[in-house]
C-alpha cells in the first residue's frame, strides 16, 4: 500500500502539471475568441474537465501522501447533472444518454469524487455497449432498514442513491465475483486498466457508503451508489 500510495503521489503530479498547461491553453484561447465563437463551446468544455480533472489529481495526492480529505455537502443531483454535459461528448453517438437527477439530494462527499463514481461508470457501462443502447443516470432519495444495512455493512438511516444503469452486455457470476480487484479487467490490452471499479470502491467506502449491482448477460448491469444523506433544513 506505501508503494502504490507513493506510485500514485508520482502519476498525480505529473498529471496535474499537464492539466495546468492544458487549463492555461485553453483559457489564452477563449481570451482571443469571441463568445459566439463556433468552438468557444468546446474550449470551454476541454478546461473544465481539466479543472476537473486536476481537482481529482489533488485528490490522488493527498491520498498519496496519507493526508485526510475534507468531504462537504454536495447536492448530489447536481454533480449527476454537471458531469452528464461532459459524458455526452464522449460517449458517443451509438449511446443514448438519460439523466434523472431533479430533486436537491445533499450528501456528505467530495463532489470531486462523486464526479469521479459517475464517469468511472458511465466509460464502463459505454465500452458495454459497443452497438449503442441507453444509459441512465439518476438520483433518488432512500431509506435503509436495519437488515438492509447490515447486509450492506453500512449504518441505518437516509441515503442518497446515485444509480447508473446500461442495456449492454452484461456480467457473468465469475466477472461479478472479481470485479473490483484492483488491475482485474474484461476489456483488451490498452482498453482498460482494472483500476475503474476499484476506485469507485474505495471512494463509496470511504464516504461511509455502499454498493448494490444488478448485472445479467445480455440485460445489461445497474450499479446503485449509496451514500449517507445529510438534512439540508
Amino acid at each position: 500500500m506505501e508503494l502504490l500510495g507513493r506510485l500514485a503521489s508520482g502519476v498525480a503530479h505529473d498529471f496535474n502539471n499537464l492539466m495546468t498547461v492544458i487549463s492555461a491553453c485553453s483559457e489564452l484561447a477563449l481570451a482571443t475568441l469571441e463568445p459566439e465563437h463556433a468552438i468557444t463551446a468546446d474550449l470551454l468544455d476541454i478546461n473544465h474537465a481539466a479543472r476537473r480533472a486536476s481537482v481529482l489529481a489533488g485528490n490522488l495526492l493527498k491520498f498519496g501522501r496519507g493526508q485526510a480529505l475534507s468531504p462537504r455537502t454536495s447536492d448530489a443531483s447536481a454533480v449527476v447533472r454537471g458531469i452528464g454535459k461532459m459524458l455526452r461528448r464522449v460517449i458517443g453517438r451509438g449511446v443514448e444518454l438519460r439523466v434523472e437527477a431533479t430533486a436537491p439530494l445533499q450528501t456528505l462527499a467530495d463532489p470531486g469524487h462523486l464526479e469521479q463514481v459517475v464517469t468511472n461508470l458511465a466509460l464502463n457501462a459505454r465500452d458495454a455497449m459497443p452497438n449503442g443502447g441507453i444509459l441512465t443516470l439518476s438520483t433518488a432519495a432512500a431509506e435503509l432498514g436495519e437488515a438492509q444495512a447490515r447486509a450492506l455493512d453500512v449504518a441505518p438511516g437516509a441515503y442518497v442513491a446515485l444509480t447508473v444503469t446500461d442495456t449492454g452486455s452484461g456480467m457473468d457470476d465469475a466477472t461479478l465475483a472479481r470485479m473490483y480487484e484492483p488491475y482485474f479487467t474484461t476489456k483488451g490490452p490498452l482498453r482498460g486498466t482494472g483500476l475503474g471499479l476499484s476506485t469507485v470502491q474505495a471512494i463509496v467506502i470511504e464516504s461511509k457508503g455502499a454498493l448494490e449491482v444488478e448485472s445479467a448477460i445480455g440485460r445489461g448491469t445497474s450499479f446503485r451508489v449509496l451514500l449517507p444523506a445529510v438534512d439540508a433544513r
